[in-house]
């Protein structure tokens, strides 16, 4: 079926074959374990039955000093995935199996470049088996890394023992890591240069389950809809994605039901030197009218210095980045989400510029040259502002800061102090802040003098803090990123008297806990323990993709409201954050077990978890099953309830019903029209609407007629927002920014 075609001249011999996890990565590997330039080959591919040429397939060879050769070729990430095993759309199924990416797309759509691609090289790398004397893992060496490659490599070949297969172990893409890493798997013995059983099984049970849940949980939500009323809709949740979405909707039900509360404070003004200084009383009152006694019990025109006191504190510097700091810090300073926090780290790692960043860890690795690092870093022009004080630290002990949080495969994130070229604005922003970060571990403590100015008027006791940098400390190193807006106090004394501007009694309200954003959400997903580093981003992504939630600040849409409700209704331990940690748990306790160590006394086989995983979700299928008819009537009642509300706009001016958003079916073309349009009433009212960018109805009204406002969003143009009735003067629509239906 398939023509592979591989040049002679590199498979003239049996050879070693390497599998990296990306392109970028097997080119900067095989650049690195040769002083000459590997020699790069293509690999052509046909499917002679069907006629079709597939992209070719990149290659790197090279010789060994024992005349031996490594070609080192690419997975493109993962080749393989699991689909059912068997016939039929429904549930509960539990029979699956690996296959290549492409064949689990369907038939119907015709193929991407990509996907013709990887179907390229799942063939590529069968041929270069056949070809081969020995195989060695070189991709990201964690869970993922360990489940692409050992799953390739058994899918791809009938004879192979896994525990034959050697393993590359590295956190960075540096020459000198690289080659060290190289030559451990050429002198260790196995099972030591082997694949890591424990994340490997680890890994496996993880897509086992998460392919079980998902699929299983998916298809009860969208077979209970289309038995109850024919109708198709995707929808989704799965063993993370529940417990995540309940997390939102537990927080957005408090914030709704949430009723503010009055309190009363007492606030004095004080003219200290020309400028005016507000305080609040520590104490606050339910009772106005205790508060408001107190105040014309008090009143003075002066107010006393009753007392001085000055404290010293010290901020330590900060540990290295694991990827959820990291996550946190670039939402914090650049509102990046931890998805595209993790995607420009990830950029930087496959360019040799920072370690691994899918770690746990806050510890540095032994043996790490900090010294030349340094050195390399503070040569960089965009360091300049911190290269006095590195030179100073580098002549005395390095002694970084380190936390207490470890990783079994990889360090903290850490640059390599390898020149950058170019990076894009996420990578740019991301770099600068792991660098600093790595330089901000070296530095000192930040001194802080803390005072504290009390008042007395009369009865009533006001204070007054302030801070005062003393020292900046590793403050320096962190700039900007380190900007404290400290209150500086006013020099005074004791005993002095300063004038009182007013004593009143202010109205404040007690305020809702605030909506998640993605950084605060993630937090909370590893507080809880569900989720892994490497998987919360894309979860929380996943979540606004299936339009259950949108906003900077998280809020629920109506279609995550009705998933969220149906699922605490008829299936609560869908959205168990308990048992959704007890799956990581079982994941812990297999690599502990194929590592040779137990948990809490007690070892866990990858067929043992999956069969106690699986138990778990048939209950929860079964609640569904048993609820099917109430669960697709609540579904299709809601959706359709949402459906009217997002195409209707006003009231029809000619025969009373609602104005809609409509697309003719014929054209393409979209207007609003009354819902009696294509009806026997023929109701003829319309009005044209631009044809490009998304439309969205606002809660805004036209100030002369009234009519509710429409806003378009384009791509490269800003929002516009018009009033829809072409007669109205305030009307804003012009040839200029649209085009008529």
């Amino acid at each position: 079926m398939y023509s592979v075609e591989v040049p002679k001249t590199v498979i003239k011999q049996r050879v070693i074959l390497g599998l990296a996890e990306k392109p970028t990565a097997a080119k900067r590997i095989a650049e690195s374990l040769t002083d000459e330039k590997p020699r790069k080959n293509l690999i052509k591919i046909r499917n002679n039955e069907l006629g079709i040429k597939f992209p070719d397939v990149e290659i790197y060879s090279l010789k060994l000093q024992n005349d031996e050769t490594l070609v080192i070729t690419s997975a493109l990430g993962h080749l393989f995935t699991l689909i059912q095993n068997g016939g039929g759309w429904t549930y509960p199924t539990y029979d699956y199996k690996w296959v290549p990416v492409q064949m689990a797309r369907s038939i119907r759509k015709k193929p991407t470049k990509h996907e013709l691609r990887m179907e390229g090289t799942v063939e590529a790398i069968r041929e270069l088996i056949k070809h081969s004397k020995e195989l060695i893992i070189m991709t990201d060496y964690d869970q993922e890394g360990e489940v692409i490659g050992g799953v390739i490599f058994n899918e791809l070949s009938d004879n192979i023992d896994l525990r034959q297969i050697k393993r590359m172990k590295f956190s960075s893409l540096t020459k000198s890591e690289l080659r060290s890493s190289f030559q451990r798997v050429l002198k260790e013995s196995l099972p030591t240069s082997g694949i890591n059983w424990g994340m490997y099984h680890r890994g496996l049970m993880r897509h086992y389950l998460d392919w079980l849940w998902g699929i299983n949980l998916s298809r009860a939500l969208m077979l209970s809809l289309k038995n109850y009323s024919g109708k198709y809709q995707t929808l989704s949740t799965g063993r993370v994605q529940g417990p995540t979405l309940k997390f939102v909707a537990t927080r957005q039900k408090e914030i709704d039901e949430f009723n503010p509360e009055a309190y009363y404070q007492i606030n004095l003004s004080l003219t200290i030197k020309r400028k005016l200084w507000e305080l609040t009383l520590s104490k606050s009152y339910s009772d106005k009218n205790e508060a408001m006694g107190l105040v014309q019990k008090n009143k003075t025109d002066h107010a006393l210095v009753e007392s001085i006191k000055s404290s010293q504190r010290t901020i330590k510097p900060p540990v290295p980045y694991n990827l959820s700091s990291l996550q946190r810090d670039a939402y914090r300073y650049f509102k990046i989400s931890p998805r595209r926090a993790l995607q420009a780290a990830e950029q930087l790692y496959l360019a040799a510029l920072i370690s691994y960043p899918r770690t746990s860890s806050e510890k540095y690795p032994d043996g790490f040259n900090h010294v030349e690092t340094l050195k390399s870093l503070i040569n960089q022009s965009r360091f300049k502002n911190q290269q006095s004080i590195i030179s100073k630290i580098l002549q005395g002990n390095l002694k970084p800061t380190t936390g207490k949080k470890t990783d079994p495969a990889h360090p903290a994130i850490h640059p390599t102090g390898q020149k950058p070229e170019r990076l894009g604005r996420d990578a740019e922003k991301i770099y600068d802040l792991i660098v600093k970060r790595y330089f901000s571990t070296f530095g000192e403590s930040v001194k802080i003098e803390g005072t504290r100015i009390k008042f007395a008027v009369n009865a009533l006791k006001f204070s007054l803090n302030g801070n005062k940098v003393k020292y900046n400390g590793w403050w320096d190193l962190f700039s900007p990123y380190a900007t404290p807006n400290f209150t500086v106090v006013p020099e005074l004394k004791e005993g002095e008297k300063v004038d009182v501007k007013e004593l009143k009694v202010i109205e404040k309200f007690t305020i809702p806990p605030p909506y998640y954003n993605e950084a605060s959400l993630l937090k909370e997903m590893e507080d809880s323990g569900i989720g892994t580093k490497a998987t919360r981003a894309e979860i929380i992504q996943a979540l606004f993709n299936r339009k259950y939630v949108e906003g900077s600040q998280i809020n629920l849409t109506r279609l995550g409201k009705v998933i969220f409700e149906v699922l605490a209704d008829y299936s609560p331990k869908v959205l168990s954050i308990e048992l959704s940690r007890q799956v990581e748990e079982l994941g812990e306790m297999i690599e502990n077990t194929m590592n040779g160590e137990s948990t809490n006394g007690k070892s866990m086989t990858l067929p043992a978890a999956v069969l106690e995983g699986v138990e778990i979700l048939h209950d929860m299928l079964e609640e569904l099953q048993m609820n099917e008819e109430e669960v697709g009537e609540t579904i299709d009642r809601e959706l359709t309830t949402h459906r009217r509300e997002s195409i209707e706009i006003d009231d029809c001016p000619v025969c009373g019903n609602k104005l809609q958003l409509i697309t003719n079916k014929l054209t393409g073309k979209r207007f609003i029209g009354c819902s009696s349009y294509f009806t026997d009433k023929n109701c003829g009212t319309s009005y044209p609407l631009p044809q490009n960018g998304k439309l969205v109805i606002t809660d805004q009204k036209c100030k002369v007629c009234n009519k509710t406002l429409l806003r378009i969003i384009y791509k490269r143009k800003k929002p516009w927002t018009f009033c829809f009735d072409p007669s109205c003067p305030e009307n804003t629509l012009n040839s200029e920014n649209s085009e008529k239906s």
